[in-house]
């Protein structure tokens, strides 16, 4: 191509982007203009009122969403946080129903509370959200399915910190979308705390957490369970969750334990395939970690950890009043309902056995950070070992005995290695705060790469800056990406990690009790992994998409009022995105299911001296369409996601020792669906009470 050619290619290359970037802009403009003027309007009002009440400042909270300690006025990132007072005050029982609540957070639930949750990130995938538990990392890498299946509950937590978009800079590989760290409390204050919730169906919920400090040890206990007959066929569940954590303070260092343990069972209706309705999964999921922070002006922070996640997977549930083993046959009713034959996959009738897989990760980190004239410089290295050992996935290997089941055994199996080195540095010149560094990564299964970026924001007044940056993002594939072969599902092992370029510009404003953050974004995925097929009769199979591009915008605002007023507390969320997918002939999964509009008000107020009252109200409305099976036909046609309205509200009366609260889900009665097949429970009402000392 002569230089010519070459620079009208660029021309049109650049005007078809300026096109798309003005039609994107207005679209934006056209969809947003009615959330986001009213909200502007109030941040920019400076009230006299909102200036008499007292609060936690947040610009004096250490953010440990970054790899240099930042305070949050010095943040140049859309990072959310849910504190610990929004938490007592929500009408939410779970991790999850938190989350959904906030700008670009998008939880698609299985089932009720918490059962199975996958949670995304700015239209991107499950996969693609990196889990946390105090800087730990908690995903899993046979699927991002079990990223929640975490040792703690709601009780336990002190904040919650939301990083919106790539995070390869932050937390190495695999926070693709976002980040979601859970820092759990720690309190030098001894106490003894329970709980007990009743509601339909049966569910019953019991927790108990105590702290106990001597001299410099202190100590944290939290032990929660769950049950419940489930809202339809099929949907019962069983909960335990044990966590432990440690804290050791002396002048020479403060060192950290944490270990925990979730165990669930439930009925999978549904989950992975419309075809099985009697679906049945069990994990056990164990971790333990220790860390320790030495020094003041050097910080070296070294930190071990392990993390293993055992899974039962039963697409015919086994036991009464299920399905029996029998032969070549699993019978209900006295019916030959399923075949029994190893290795075959041609027929519904045909079934080729339970799953059982044994995944295990353990990693060591070393990170030292510092100050000098010239700003804040963290730097570190990180060794990641990801091992599965299972019936279904990975290589054909000798047989191993199962150790969590009777006359099984493991017959494939599986190991990669990641070591990553990063480093990073912040700087404030005047006005302007800039952070930049790189990552280092090598994968065994994969080639050595290279990811950078930096953030960058300017104080245009003392409340208000703009914010910009550009970071780089990789996932790896998970083993169940690569492997799962099944009667409606084709694994590929020649599958390339996922790439992204993240854009985002936008301002934060805080002043008095108003916190507002707007961010407009637009992410260049590479390579991107999803399930698709091409005709409604086809298995699903997995593929890289060749490019994946998605826009965005969001605003979420948060108003803190006197507390003489009636309304106390006011949040409002409101997220807008689109995608646009090359690769137009398939039918997408997960990849094209995002949100494109998700509307989110919260109310906290005082209804009379101690009886306060919360609600929760929600419009989300989701791109993309699903196969409705039927069941009855053996037929299938495509549906779209409906648009639908979701109400919440908790009563509670409290004082200094005890709570007691009523509440009801879903009060508008909707029929809905996160998940196409997967019907999610309609009104529900139940009352607690909690006891402090």
């Amino acid at each position: 191509m002569n230089r010519k050619n070459s620079l009208n290619q660029k021309r049109y290359v650049f005007k078809k982007w300026t096109n798309k970037a003005y039609a994107i802009f207005n679209s934006l403009k056209r969809n947003c203009k009615i959330a986001v003027l009213p909200l502007i309007y109030v941040m920019l009002v400076n009230s006299p009122v909102l200036s008499q009440t007292d609060t936690i400042d947040l610009e004096e909270i250490t953010i440990n969403q970054t790899r240099v300690p930042k305070l949050y006025s010095e943040l140049s990132r859309t990072i959310y946080i849910i504190d610990k007072q929004q938490i007592s005050n929500s009408s939410n029982n779970s991790i999850e129903d938190l989350l959904q609540h906030l700008a670009n957070v998008d939880v698609r639930s299985r089932g009720a509370a918490g059962t199975q949750s996958d949670i995304s990130i700015r239209g991107g995938s499950f996969e693609q959200t990196l889990i946390l538990i105090n800087g730990v990392k908690f995903n899993d890498p046979q699927t991002g399915h079990f990223a929640m299946n975490l040792p703690i509950d709601i009780t336990d937590i002190e904040r919650i910190e939301v990083l919106q978009g790539a995070g390869a800079r932050i937390y190495g590989i695999n926070a693709f979308a976002g980040a979601i760290n859970i820092i759990t409390k720690n309190t030098n204050k001894n106490y003894f705390s329970a709980s007990f919730y009743a509601a339909q169906h049966d569910l019953f919920v019991h927790n108990i957490s105590m702290n106990f400090k001597y001299k410099k040890f202190a100590n944290y206990l939290s032990i929660n369970n769950k049950k419940c007959d489930g809202y339809i066929t099929n949907t019962d569940f069983s909960v335990l969750n044990i966590f432990y954590q440690a804290n050791y303070n002396s002048k020479l260092a403060k060192i950290m334990l944490q270990t925990g343990s979730a165990d669930k069972d439930f009925g999978a209706n549904s989950f992975y395939s419309a075809k099985y309705p009697e679906q049945y999964e069990l994990n056990n999921t164990y971790f333990a970690n220790i860390k320790a922070e030495i020094g003041h002006k050097l910080k070296i922070t070294p930190s071990l950890y392990w993390r293993q996640n055992n899974d039962i997977f039963q697409l015919f549930r086994e036991g009464e009043p299920w399905y029996q083993k029998s032969g070549n046959y699993y019978i209900k009713n006295n019916t030959d309902t399923a075949k029994y034959y190893k290795n075959i996959y041609e027929k519904w009738n045909y079934y080729s056995g339970h799953n059982f897989h044994l995944s295990a990760t353990t990693g060591a980190e070393l990170n030292l950070s510092f100050s000098s004239k010239a700003g804040k410089t963290a730097m570190g290295i990180e060794y990641r070992q990801e091992k599965i050992i299972s019936n279904k996935l990975g290589e054909t290997t000798d047989s191993t005995e199962v150790p969590f089941l009777k006359d099984e055994y493991f017959t494939r199996a599986h190991t990669r290695n990641n070591t990553a080195f990063f480093i990073d540095h912040f700087i404030k010149i005047k006005k302007i705060d800039f952070a930049t560094g790189v990552l280092f990564n090598l994968n065994s299964d994969f080639k050595f790469n290279y990811y950078t970026g930096f953030d960058a924001s300017y104080r245009i007044t003392r409340t208000l800056k703009a914010i910009f940056s550009i970071n780089q993002a990789m996932r790896i594939p998970t083993f169940t990406d690569l492997y799962y072969q099944s009667a409606t599902n084709i694994g590929n092992i020649n599958l390339l990690p996922e790439e992204a370029l993240t854009y985002e510009t936008g301002i934060k404003y805080k002043k008095k009790m108003v916190t507002t953050n707007i961010a407009f974004f637009i992410r260049d995925g590479k390579n991107i992994i999803d399930w698709i097929k091409i005709n409604q009769q086809d298995k699903w199979e997995v593929m890289n998409h060749t490019h994946l591009i998605t826009y965005g915008a969001e605003i979420n605002t948060n108003i803190i009022f006197p507390k003489n007023l009636f309304i106390e507390n006011i949040n409002i969320a409101y997220s807008y995105l689109i995608a646009d997918k090359q690769e137009d002939k398939y039918i997408s999964n997960y990849a094209l299911d995002y949100l494109t509009h998700n509307f989110n008000l919260g109310i906290y107020h005082k209804i009379h001296k101690k009886i306060y009252a919360t609600w929760t109200f929600a419009i989300q409305d989701r791109n993309g369409t699903y196969s409705r099976y039927d069941l009855q036909t053996a037929s299938t046609s495509e549906q779209d996601y409906k648009i639908f309205f979701l109400l919440n509200g908790k009563i509670f009366w409290t004082n200094k020792f005890i709570n007691l609260f009523v509440e009801t889900t879903n009060i508008l009665n909707q029929e809905y669906y996160d998940f196409g097949n997967i019907l999610m429970p309609k009104r529900w009402t139940g009352a607690g009470i909690k006891v402090y000392f």
